[in-house]
C-alpha cells in the first residue's frame, strides 16, 4: 500500500471552499433581508414613488456583486451579469422618465419588464441549483429558500404592473383609480402586495382580475409559489443528514 503523503495545497483549497460556503451563507441572509426590507417598504412607496426603483437596483447590484462572485456556479456568470446590467440600466432610464413626467411606450415598457424577469429568473434558477449542492440544511440555506420565494412574488409584481400599464381595466378595483398617469408609479406597490396574496393563493378583494390576461398570470402566481414550495421542501429533505453523536 502506497504511503499516504501531505498535500499542502490540499488544506488551502480546503480553506477557500469554506470560506466561500460561509461567505455565501452569509448573501442568503443579507437577500432575504433585502427582500423583507422590499416588502415592507410598499406603504412608504405610496409617499416616495421612486423607491422602489432605488430599492431594485440596489437588490440587483448586490445580487450580481455580492451573492454571483462566490457562487458555485461558473458557467453563467456572464449572462447574469449582462442581463443585470441591462435590467438597472433600463430601470434608470425608467425612473427619468417618470420623474420628468414621460409615459413609458409599450416597446419600452416590455423590454424593461422582459428585462427584470429574465434576470430575476436566472437569479432564481442559480439559487436552486446552488441550494441543491449545499452539504447540509442549516439556517442559512433556508433562509436563501424562502429568499427566492419572495422574489418570485415581487417579480409577478412587476408583470402585474405592467400589465395595468398596458391594459388599465386588467383589475376591477384599480382601473378607475389607476387609469391616469398620475398612478404610473403608484400602483406598483398594490400590485407587489396583490402579487404576494396570489402567491400565497390567499387573494385580495383589492386586486380582482377581470381581463383574462390578468387571471393568467395571476393563476401562473399562484402554481409557481406552490411548485417552489413543494419543491424546495423536496430538496430541503432530500440534503438533510442526520448527524450521529
Amino acid at each position: 500500500m502506497a504511503a499516504w503523503q501531505w498535500d499542502p495545497g490540499l488544506m488551502n483549497r480546503c480553506r477557500w471552499n469554506i470560506k466561500r460556503i460561509r461567505q455565501r451563507h452569509v448573501g442568503y441572509r443579507y437577500v432575504l433581508g433585502l427582500m423583507v426590507v422590499l416588502l415592507l417598504a410598499q406603504p412608504l412607496a405610496q409617499a416616495i414613488p421612486l423607491l422602489n426603483c432605488s430599492l431594485v437596483i440596489g437588490l440587483a447590484t448586490f445580487l450580481m456583486v455580492a451573492l454571483t462572485r462566490v457562487s458555485p456556479l461558473l458557467n453563467s456568470r456572464i449572462p447574469t451579469y449582462c442581463l443585470g446590467c441591462l435590467a438597472i440600466g433600463l430601470e434608470i432610464i425608467y425612473a427619468v422618465m417618470i420623474k420628468q413626467g414621460i409615459g413609458p411606450g409599450f416597446a419600452f415598457t416590455f423590454a424593461h419588464v422582459v428585462a427584470w424577469i429574465a434576470f430575476f429568473g436566472l437569479y432564481l434558477f442559480r439559487m436552486v441549483r446552488a441550494l441543491v449542492r449545499e452539504p447540509y440544511v442549516t439556517t442559512s440555506v433556508v433562509m436563501g429558500a424562502a429568499s427566492g420565494y419572495l422574489l418570485i412574488g415581487f417579480s409577478g409584481g412587476i408583470v402585474l404592473d405592467a400589465l395595468m400599464y398596458l391594459k388599465s381595466d386588467s383589475f376591477a378595483p384599480l382601473k378607475e383609480i389607476y387609469n391616469s398617469s398620475d398612478g404610473v408609479v403608484l400602483r406598483l406597490p398594490q400590485m407587489i402586495l396583490g402579487s404576494f396574496s396570489y402567491l400565497t393563493s390567499v387573494g385580495t378583494v383589492a386586486l380582482v382580475p377581470v381581463s383574462l390576461e390578468a387571471q393568467v398570470i395571476c393563476t401562473l402566481i399562484t402554481i409557481l409559489g406552490q411548485l417552489y414550495l413543494a419543491i424546495m421542501i423536496g430538496l430541503m429533505l432530500g440534503r438533510f443528514h442526520h448527524r450521529r453523536g
